[in-house]
């Protein structure tokens, strides 16, 4: 069944990349379930080792490994289902080309632009505001706290831990406001540039897997906004993503921390054995499903107030979620946490369908927004591939926190005032599938 579960998975693929192209939903999530299924395959078979199994070890490998495997292919099914609507006429055309089209021509107004601009200028200036400096440049331990202590002392531990822990949010707007404001002037573009640019290298000195989203959020706007040299950017983005990979991984173990780590971690990580590098970064990638199967085995019972607040998109601050995860949130190792999707999956079928509700209601919903503002439309595409792909590995609060950001920018976007213009070629066709996606002239001549 298992070969059966996977080519399901890498049919869904095939059609999700000819349909959509490389969007990062569906497209990219269901390429981290195909090759995650692939690597669990191999590793029940013995071909591979993961390292979980030092320190985790329930079973699950083996008495979970068809369930699991058939939760993936599930879940696929649903990213793909989701993202379009069923009709009786089928036209061949793929929607990555439109896509594109309208990508090359966008720019936000003024407006939109300067508010974001300052918002982002205000966070920006907040962050350095409650870190420590020198903690930024060294501090010795892996996940060692950056913020100020004197800052700490006067608003607490709190309000500097939710900024600190928001600037992988801002890396992400910071990047596309600089790739979606070509039309600006040249301080607008420096000043989105050099934030993105110092959020990145920040994430590259604490050893933070989000500096994959730098060259993901690159490569796909690249590929997606040009005719040439398409699958060219393909390996390129591999290729980034690799040395962002091993440099995260090969730096946690050293005791340097922080800007002055990143000339000795590349060195480490040009020095090193690739191939055995490549082995580590994908089963470290794809390890979301071992601890899923892992957490299958599990039997807890969970106090009904903690599984509302896994779904509230309140910070801890406010829901005072952090006091009643203490008693409540299982883990598999001290620095292995339970994957969302084994989390839901023990709270009981009426949260699970309450989640599912959730994901389709927000899919479906950001579809609409591409007719409005495209560049709110690939950021809601890109944090929905994030939340699942966070389903598969951390808790279902975690995942869910960037669904109700897809919500919110949703909302807003519905509300903003419509002034964008249909930038799709009259020789563009589209599967009438995702008709709900193009803007309502698109089939006028």
């Amino acid at each position: 069944m298992d070969y059966l579960y996977i080519s399901l998975t890498f049919f869904l693929l095939v059609v999700s990349f000819w349909k959509m192209s490389l969007l990062p939903f569906p497209t990219g999530i269901i390429i981290i379930l195909f090759v995650s299924q692939v690597v669990f395959l191999l590793t029940h078979d013995g071909v591979m080792t993961c390292s979980l199994y030092d320190i985790v070890h329930l079973g699950g490998l083996t008495r979970q490994y068809d369930y699991t495997q058939f939760l993936y292919s599930s879940l696929a099914t649903f990213c793909y289902l989701t993202s379009i609507r069923f009709s009786k006429k089928i036209e061949s055309g793929r929607v990555g080309n439109a896509i594109g089209n309208y990508i090359k021509n966008f720019a936000p107004n003024r407006r939109t632009t300067l508010l974001l601009l300052i918002f982002l200028l205000i966070q920006f200036g907040l962050f350095l505001l409650v870190t420590d400096w020198r903690k930024l440049w060294f501090h010795p331990n892996y996940l060692s706290p950056i913020s100020d202590d004197e800052v700490v002392a006067v608003l607490g531990n709190i309000i500097p831990s939710i900024i600190i822990k928001t600037a992988i949010f801002f890396l992400f707007i910071s990047t596309f406001g600089f790739l979606f404001s070509k039309n600006s002037n040249f301080l607008v573009r420096t000043i989105f540039f050099s934030i993105a640019l110092f959020y990145y290298f920040l994430f590259l000195g604490i050893h933070s897997r989000g500096t994959v989203v730098v060259p993901v959020i690159i490569g796909l706007f690249a590929f997606l906004n040009t005719n040439r040299c398409k699958f060219f950017m393909i390996p390129l983005i591999i290729l980034v993503c690799i040395i962002d990979i091993s440099s995260a991984l090969m730096g946690r173990s050293l005791n340097v921390q922080g800007f002055s780590s990143i000339p000795l971690t590349m060195v480490r990580v040009f020095n090193g054995d690739l191939k055995n590098s490549l082995n580590t970064i994908l089963l470290n990638v794809n390890e979301g499903i071992f601890e899923t199967a892992e957490g299958l085995q599990l039997t807890n019972n969970f106090d009904e107030l903690y599984k509302l607040l896994c779904f509230s998109p309140l910070p801890s601050a406010i829901d005072n979620y952090d006091s009643i995860k203490q008693t409540n949130q299982v883990r598999l190792h001290l620095y292995v946490p339970l994957p969302g999707l084994a989390e839901i999956h023990l709270f009981g079928w009426p949260y699970f369908c309450a989640m599912i509700f959730i994901y389709f209601v927000i899919i479906r919903a950001h579809l609409g927004i591409q007719t409005k503002n495209v560049m709110s439309y690939i950021l809601c595409n890109f944090l929905i591939m994030f939340s699942i792909y966070h389903l598969l590995a951390y808790p279902l609060r975690n995942a869910l926190h960037f669904a109700w950001l897809v919500f919110a920018f949703t909302v807003i976007t519905y509300s903003w005032p419509n002034k964008n213009t249909s930038y799709f070629t009259p020789d563009t066709k589209i599967d009438s599938d995702f008709q709900p996606m193009l803007p309502p002239n698109f089939f006028h001549r």
